[in-house]
């Protein structure tokens, strides 16, 4: 084992009964971005790590620094294993899930044809939702040392069998109750105590995206639900929009009712009126000077 890669090891506690994995790697370089407190750490070995010693790997390191720093691990392999391949696509959605349920209903639709990967998706709304993360799940891919990349692909045979299935997957009630705890949760709500910040506003944008692609699936039996399912499309262009308010107002202006932890004080930069638009489908945020007389 390289010397260097011993002693960080050593350095970090990293388990003795581990330390194998580690025999044939050499540490190739280590970058520092100290704009951002992180610290990408490069390594080459014979193949690529489990990915259950590399989540050792960086949780001995953080806890060796205290968390004071963010760590990247980047793989470079001499010969991709793709028997590994499963373990580490279920492990990468994991880690994009934010707590969204959504994405495990991929974590057994990665399909190996004569080691090309496929990621099925049923319906439409999979499609575009899939689609919106599959350059991260490509970045952690290629992190962690692997050049071939999963594509997605339309299973329409397998659409057409559970068409009715999907379609009465989601009820207008559910995503609308799903709405309402991604915006109480994220979005400043009761409960977070009327608390947010960017990250949270971020989040709660995204997992907002995701009920809007969900609700292009609802079906109406009558008008009434006709009318119920414009409703809830109504209130998601209101969530995106009070989204998009919080996030352009860098400051805390009414204590107790909108706390901005990034931005705790008030700031005469916004002492302005903050109004949107409906633009192609886009929320365009529109500053304007207060009126006084």
């Amino acid at each position: 084992m390289e010397a260097r890669i011993k002693n960080l090891l050593e350095k970090i506690k990293f388990p003795e009964e581990k330390m194998f994995s580690f025999e044939n790697a050499t540490l190739s370089k280590i970058v520092v971005v100290e704009e951002s407190n992180t610290w990408n750490i490069y390594i080459k070995n014979k193949t690529n790590f489990k990915y259950d010693d590399i989540k050792t790997f960086l949780t001995c390191l953080e806890n060796y620094v205290n968390k004071k720093y963010t760590y990247n691990i980047f793989v470079e392999p001499l010969e991709e294993d793709l028997s590994l391949y499963e373990d580490y696509f279920k492990n990468i959605l994991v880690l994009i899930n934010n707590n969204n349920l959504f994405f495990d209903m991929f974590s057994d639709r990665l399909i190996n044809e004569n080691n090309d990967f496929y990621i099925e998706v049923y319906n439409k709304a999979e499609e575009i939702t899939l689609n919106k993360k599959l350059d991260c799940i490509n970045k952690y891919f290629k992190k962690f040392g692997f050049s071939t990349l999963p594509k997605i692909r339309y299973n329409s045979e397998k659409n057409s069998s559970i068409k009715e299935e999907i379609e009465s997957l989601y009820k207008v009630d559910e995503l609308e109750e799903g709405m309402q705890t991604i915006m109480d949760k994220y979005a400043g709500g009761i409960g977070s105590n009327y608390q947010f910040n960017e990250n949270q506003l971020k989040l709660a944008d995204d997992k907002i995206d995701g009920i809007i692609e969900l609700s292009k699936n609802l079906k109406a039996n009558d008008i009434d639900e006709l009318v119920e399912i414009y409703e809830l499309k109504e209130r998601l262009i209101v969530c995106k929009a009070v989204i998009a308010h919080l996030r352009a107002r860098k400051e805390t202006r009414w204590h107790s009712f909108a706390e901005n932890l990034d931005y705790p004080n008030k700031s005469s930069d916004y002492l302005k009126y903050v109004n949107s638009k409906l633009n192609n489908g886009k929320i365009e945020i529109i500053f304007r000077d207060l009126i006084t007389g």
